[in-house]
């Protein structure tokens, strides 16, 4: 009995997790919203953050370019109301930045990848 109750509570835990991670939206902050850019970006993980401009719905967000040490600045838009955005490369001309010129994603509640 106490087996199967232990079994219970751990798958309980682990689709918790994957809905966390892959269904359940998170809230939008600095934070998040980097790690999700850079994450769909393909960019390697640093602990950085996005910055909020004078649209209360848009963001910028540098992230570390897969080659180099440069940043790629992204021009990022939440959806009213959600989690989901939409980015735009806004550097896209300069030094021949080899990142995605447009992104799609959502802030999850959790928000765990592999390293690159």
């Amino acid at each position: 009995m106490t087996i199967a109750v232990l079994g219970l509570v751990v798958g309980v835990l682990v689709v918790f997790a994957l809905l966390s991670r892959f269904v359940l939206h998170g809230p939008v902050n600095a934070v998040s919203l980097y790690e999700s850019v850079s994450r769909e970006a393909g960019a390697p993980r640093r602990n950085d953050r996005c910055g909020k401009t004078a649209d209360r719905r848009q963001w910028r967000c540098a992230v570390l370019r897969v080659e180099g040490s440069r940043a790629a600045l992204y021009r990022v838009v939440v959806d009213t109301g959600g989690s989901c955005w939409r980015a735009v490369l806004a550097n896209g001309g300069s030094e021949g930045i080899a990142m995605p010129r447009t992104l799609r994603g959502c802030v999850y509640r959790l928000q765990w990848r592999p390293d690159i």
